[in-house]
């Protein structure tokens, strides 16, 4: 079932940051959302994430319980280890050679039983988007998640996206027209 946003509004004291947006984010599709900084591409997340209410408008086909979300900020445990933070979000917590198997892919072995508090910016943001990628969700949703990644951890993190991502809708913020390409995205302007 397609995810359904219709005429969506949001004010913040006389600013209006969304005004009747209409988007329909069809199953297993794989959307970039893009737009100027301020626009309100972080306000749309954070009202289908239930995290803010629209002042108008609806979102049908998905209940915040199926939805994942790597934030803008980490949001990570900093005394858990990268693999302890993407096993507090799964449902079988006896499969840390699993994880450990899946963050080699894009985190260095030595790096993944260290508190994160330890790691590079840059580590933290691949330990959120592993995490964000292991939830069960139907929807997930990842907020700028290549800033601060160079050109080669980036492709490293799209390839790792793609795999990891089990056909399920993905929604992406970014700045960058090239990341949609890279991801075989549909864009999603907001302006």
């Amino acid at each position: 079932m397609s995810i359904i946003i219709t005429d969506l509004c949001k004010s913040f004291d006389d600013n209006e940051i969304l005004k009747n947006v209409n988007i329909t984010l069809e199953d297993s599709s794989i959307y970039c959302l893009m737009g100027a900084s301020g626009i309100g591409k972080t306000t749309l997340l954070r009202i289908l994430m239930g995290l803010e209410h629209a002042d108008s408008g609806c979102i049908s086909g998905i209940d915040t319980k199926n939805i994942s979300c790597m934030f803008q900020e980490d949001r990570l445990i900093p005394d858990l280890s990268a693999i302890d933070n993407v096993r507090i979000v799964l449902r079988r917590k006896n499969n840390r050679a699993e994880v450990r198997n899946n963050l080699l892919s894009i985190l260095p072995d030595d790096s993944l039983d260290l508190p994160v508090s330890s790691l590079s910016g840059g580590m933290k943001r691949r330990a959120a988007l592993a995490r964000a990628l292991s939830y069960p969700g139907k929807l997930i949703i990842l907020d700028e998640p290549f800033t601060g990644l160079d050109k080669d951890t980036k492709l490293n993190v799209i390839n790792y996206i793609l795999k990891m991502r089990n056909n399920r809708t993905l929604l992406i913020a970014t700045h960058g027209a090239d990341d949609a390409d890279l991801l075989g995205a549909k864009i999603i302007k907001l302006d």
